[in-house]
């Protein structure tokens, strides 16, 4: 089976959830013995209607893999977590013929999407007009919504009003940075000292300014709903795009939901968990000291559900003092007694890890999935998730964890942990007795099933 994947690229340039969950998977697909190759969006010389396809050197992936690697010239901008202001250019058309030729000529068979970052819709239709069966899985909420997860001044947006996504989209980059970001030149420069120092500091500056503002919606009612007008001509857009692909993976019963608002339902499609190739069976009996060992692995960003966890943990310090931890892998500047600071951690660290936490908290306001779940059920460690989390599908609520809908839920449910610790070893137990491990095997076979339904 000849089968293209799209995504950003290729690691380091790339990184992430979703680049490790492709890369993993076409490695396993190489291994079994298909045709496996990735089209990403590439540089930008100029925004318009003009795009190229050119082809690269192979990459490596994997331990013993190969693949065919193809750059789209001008495709439309990647704005990544940032958002988008100048609504045209993302919704730019291309010249069909380009992808027409390209997909003919190399006799694809299959094309599974992971991101509809940068791409061009002339890349589905020129599919679709040669049969070409399309697959898309539902790594973020992108195209719906332009920051990726329903998420306005730190809470859950139902998307009623267009006029949110102009404040919401306030701090994102200009046309001429997101042409920089997809250069050669900085994908050379990415991991340099200089480059990681200034991200950091654009990070930082960006977190506290949505922390610190409540942008509010726009005065002049004419321009706002004008803007607005854009947004929702933004989404639409998107919207076609999504109808015309064949079959959705959904990753979670949560994205299903959520997609299933905006676009009809589709023939094939299933709800399938995901996993990557670091996800191993690694189930184990743990022990429990005195001090319960809380865990936190996400970034600092307020939908990842830092902030509110601390509160709960602020609220818990006043009665546990001395009874719990909270131990981070984050760069965090608080100096608060009960937390515990690690460095930002890679998959190869896990099982370092994983001794350190005896339950995971997972608070996130909006996560399609959440890979952090799957990795602490594989070590036998317990997880506790908001609803929000697309991984609670794979949470028994009491038996391997928890499933919290407030925050004061939360709050009661630690407190329970804390004052019957018995709990954790019973949840512990459950795990390592009756709750299978997704490999990438196994995942890579459900996946063929999808692309021949």
């Amino acid at each position: 089976m000849n089968i293209l994947h799209y995504s950003l690229g290729f690691p380091p340039y790339r990184r992430g959830g979703m680049t490790k969950y492709c890369i993993d998977l076409m490695a396993e697909q190489l291994r079994v013995g298909h045709n496996v190759a990735m089209i990403w969006p590439g540089r930008i010389k100029k925004y318009g209607y003009k795009c190229d396809i050119k082809e690269g050197k192979k990459e490596n992936i994997g331990k013993n893999f190969s693949c065919l690697n193809y750059e789209i010239i001008n495709p439309l901008p990647v704005p990544l977590l940032n958002g988008i202001k100048k609504i045209d250019a993302f919704i730019q058309p291309k010249e069909d013929s380009v992808f027409y030729d390209f997909l003919k000529k190399k006799n694809i068979n299959i094309i599974h999407i992971h991101t509809l970052m940068g791409l061009p819709k002339e890349f589905i239709s020129a599919a679709k007009n040669l049969g070409i069966k399309v697959i898309y899985t539902s790594h973020d909420y992108f195209g719906l919504c332009p920051k990726l997860g329903f998420i306005y001044n730190g809470q859950i947006c139902n998307n009623d009003n267009y006029e949110k996504c102009i404040a919401c989209n306030e701090t994102s980059l200009s046309l001429n940075k997101i042409k920089l970001l997809q250069s050669s030149l900085y994908r050379s420069m990415k991991d340099t000292k200089l480059i990681k120092h200034l991200r950091k500091i654009h990070n930082k500056s960006l977190n506290e300014y949505v922390l610190k503002n409540n942008i509010e919606i726009i005065d002049d009612e004419d321009s706002a709903l004008k803007i607005g007008g854009d947004y929702r001509k933004l989404q639409k857009f998107y919207i076609e795009l999504l109808e015309m692909i064949d079959t959705i993976h959904f990753n979670s019963y949560n994205t299903k939901m959520k997609f299933e608002k905006y676009i009809s339902k589709k023939q094939n499609s299933k709800v399938l968990s995901i996993t990557h190739a670091s996800i191993l069976d690694n189930r184990k009996i743990k022990r429990y000291e005195d001090k319960i060992r809380l865990g936190y692995l996400g970034s600092i960003e307020e939908h990842k559900g830092f902030h509110s966890l601390k509160s709960v943990c602020d609220e818990l310090h006043n009665i546990y003092e001395d009874k719990f931890e909270l131990n981070i892998f984050a760069n965090y500047e608080g100096k608060e007694k009960y937390i515990v600071q690690h460095e930002p951690y890679k998959y190869n660290e896990l099982s370092k890890v994983m001794n350190y936490i005896d339950i995971l908290i997972v608070p996130s306001l909006s996560e399609t999935f959440g890979f952090t779940v799957l990795e602490a059920l594989s070590y036998g460690v317990p997880v506790i998730v908001s609803k929000y989390v697309g991984a609670k599908d794979l949470i028994e609520h009491g038996k391997s964890g928890m499933i919290y809908n407030e925050l004061d839920e939360l709050v009661e449910i630690l407190k329970n942990i804390i004052n019957h610790k018995v709990k954790l070893k019973d949840m512990n137990n459950y795990i390592v007795d009756y709750v299978l491990i997704k490999d990438i095997i196994k995942h890579s076979i459900e996946i063929e099933q999808l692309y021949t339904n």
